[in-house]
């Protein structure tokens, strides 16, 4: 258990957490330190004295990001939400599976339907519930199991698209 001094410390953390986590696999690596190095580009460009810049990861530098916009935990997800949805209809276009005019309304329903369906709820009252000085460990978790053990044999597979 590592003691915390201060916010800076509790991303850079986080930050090495994601680190270690992504090691093994490295397109899932690449592609996360690449959002991040995105990410901090519009940190530096948005936050005055903006003290992330080693951060590597786009998910530590998206809450960082959400956190100075002053987001609620619930617009948070929603956000992020919209943009894993934008980004499996964006793919599935480059693919050809599907049309950029009927991928546009399609993606819409999609996303009012998950916002108005009880998953967010469940997510809220527990991170509302539970501060970061709690165990770190209960706030991580995967949501999509199956797209977890896809996407670690992403490199494994004979053609890779994207890196993400």
């Amino acid at each position: 258990q590592q003691h915390i001094e201060n916010y800076d410390d509790f991303l850079m953390m986080l930050d090495e957490n994601l680190d270690a986590l992504l090691c093994s696999h490295a397109q899932a690596h690449l592609a996360s330190t690449r959002q991040g190095a995105a990410l901090n580009r519009i940190c530096n460009s948005m936050i005055t004295n903006y003290t992330g810049a080693k951060l590597r990861h786009g998910a530590i530098a998206f809450g960082v990001l959400a956190k100075h916009m002053a987001l609620s935990a619930e617009a948070m997800l929603l956000v992020f939400v919209h943009t894993a949805i934008r980004d499996a209809f964006s793919a599935a276009v480059r693919l050809g599976i599907i049309g950029p005019l009927a991928a546009l309304p399609l993606q819409a329903k999609v996303f009012r339907h998950f916002a108005h369906t009880s998953a967010i709820s469940h997510v809220i009252p527990y991170t509302e519930k539970h501060s970061y000085d709690d165990d770190t460990h209960l706030f991580s978790a995967s949501s999509a199991p199956f797209l977890d053990a896809l996407h670690a044999s992403h490199s494994l597979l004979d053609m890779r698209l994207f890196q993400s």
